[in-house]
């Protein structure tokens, strides 16, 4: 019996940036299946995530960025980008429009916290193998992450 190829890439939509998603897995339909993301919203502002379709062993890019509430949808995605790793994703990548903290890449006063080397190493943490983004100052970013950047015009 004839079986047809299953698609090897999951386009998984996070919530802040669904439209975006969609719009990446129409051009990519051909290789690329659309998976949302469930997101449910307690009343104490924590976040529960589920990814409703099986993901393993395919290749996950993970669209969601990270403009305000910023430390909310920076969370989501850690989440999301972890639960790929625990299913066994084949890859992993971010593809992430707004990269929040990317502007916090030094300690301009004494006492600061570089911020966005906390933020890479927190997607270090959880599996993320791949990052794209649009920040206009990318070699910056490059002394942050050690996985590989990819920057978007």
């Amino acid at each position: 019996m004839f079986k047809p190829l299953e698609k090897d890439v999951c386009i998984l939509a996070g919530p802040s940036s669904y439209d975006l998603a969609i719009k990446i897995a129409k051009a990519l339909e051909s290789i690329a299946d659309l998976v949302p993301v469930d997101v449910h919203i307690f009343s104490d502002g924590e976040t529960k995530i589920k990814i409703t379709k099986d993901i393993r062993k395919k290749y996950c890019v993970i669209v969601q960025s990270t403009y305000p509430p910023t430390d909310s949808h920076l969370l989501q995605m850690l989440m999301m980008i972890k639960k790929c790793n625990d299913d066994n994703a084949s890859g992993i990548c971010s593809v992430i429009p707004y990269m929040a903290y990317a502007r916090q890449d030094k300690a301009f006063l004494e006492g600061e916290v570089v911020s966005i080397g906390v933020v890479a190493k927190l997607l270090e943490a959880v599996g993320t193998q791949k990052i794209s983004t649009a920040y206009k100052h990318y070699h910056i970013l490059q002394l942050m992450f050690k996985m590989y950047l990819q920057f978007l015009p």
